[in-house]
């Protein structure tokens, strides 16, 4: 942390710039809800075969489970930054495949279902062992 963040900090909170202030489970467990959660997606990570089962488990739409998983297979082949230039022809002309609603929708539906869109590569799935699953680092349960 640089010293105007401690500055920052000591004039905000009160909390003094002394090293034991910053080294406790408490304040590593605020400082990053606050300020690394948000860059990383919730829900734990699953291949998308094990992210299927949850997914046909679940009472949403049969519509928006079959979108669910074609979603996180294009996650999966492209990247989700590459998901905004992924194109459908449609009646001969080109339409964007995810807007940035669905994108936001398909991701907030995942969430709830405690599921990263982001997948478990197949070939790394099988290293897994009995547990199909990775829980979320970045997210405290």
């Amino acid at each position: 942390m640089q010293n105007r963040h401690l500055n920052y900090m000591k004039r905000t909170y009160g909390l003094d710039k002394r090293l034991e202030n910053y080294l406790t489970d408490e304040f590593w467990t605020k400082y990053m809800t606050k300020n690394i959660c948000p860059i990383f997606f919730k829900g734990d990570y699953y291949p998308i075969s094990e992210s299927e089962k949850v997914i046909k488990m679940s009472n949403i739409k049969e519509r928006d489970k079959n979108n669910l998983r074609e979603f996180m297979c294009d996650v999966s082949r492209y990247g989700f930054d590459n998901l905004k230039d992924l194109k459908l022809n449609c009646n001969g002309r080109q339409k964007e495949k995810y807007s940035k609603y669905k994108i936001e929708k398909f991701s907030k539906m995942l969430e709830k279902l405690n599921i990263n869109p982001i997948p478990i590569p197949k070939h790394d799935a099988e290293q897994l062992g009995k547990e199909k699953w990775i829980r979320n680092p970045f997210i405290g349960k």
